[in-house]
Order: C-alpha cells, then structure tokens, then sequence
C-alpha cells in the first residue's frame, strides 16, 4: 500500500512539473536532493525510470520516460518492451583524445 501512495504522489509531481514546462518548452528541472528521483527505485542493481505523463489527461504516455539520471532528459522508448535496459544518451562522455563520444560511458537504466 505504501508503494502505490508512493507512486501516485510521484506520478502527480512529474505531471505538474511536465505541465509547466510544456509552456516554456523546456526540460523540467529536479533538484538534485529530489525524493521524486529516488522514489523511483532500482531493480537489478539499476534505476528505474519513471513514465512521463500526458499533460492533458494525465495518463501515461506510450513508450516515454523520464531519465533517472541528471539533468532528468526525457527518453522515448519505441521499441523497447517492459523490463528492457535502455540507455541515457544525454550522459554519454566524450573521450578527450580523440573528440568522439565513448558510447561505453552511457548510463544504463530498466524500463518499468
């Protein structure tokens, strides 16, 4: 039952914050000592991350999330099934040798 509390507490967080920056058309920003994050929890030894949520409705939207790692980018999905790892591009590192990105420095997560 605290789960579901959990859930639907972070669910409504990440509505309001998706709602208001549909108008500024911007990624939204959570601080880094976020409870939402953590409340997403990890499953094999990596985060989870959380559904991204129709602003209209409410509901979740098909095939996108939201990163569990900073700066929180949202990640669509397509393709990809429940349970599936799915990487961050966004925290991808650049190798300083050579100019190209190391795709090896990704950050992984599990879909829910």
């Amino acid at each position: 039952m605290k789960y579901k509390k959990t859930l639907a507490i972070t669910t409504g967080l990440i509505a309001s914050l998706i709602c208001s920056s549909c108008a500024t058309n911007s990624t939204p920003s959570i601080p880094k000592n976020s409870n939402l994050i953590k409340s997403a929890g990890t499953q094999d030894g990596y985060p989870i991350a959380l559904p991204m949520l129709d602003p209209t409705s409410g509901k979740p939207k098909k095939d996108h999330y939201l990163s569990p790692f900073s700066p929180y980018n949202p990640i669509d999905a397509k393709g990809f099934k429940s349970g599936q790892l799915a990487g961050d591009p966004s925290t991808i590192k650049t190798d300083k040798k050579t100019g190209k990105q190391d795709k090896s420095t990704m950050k992984i997560f599990k879909l829910p």
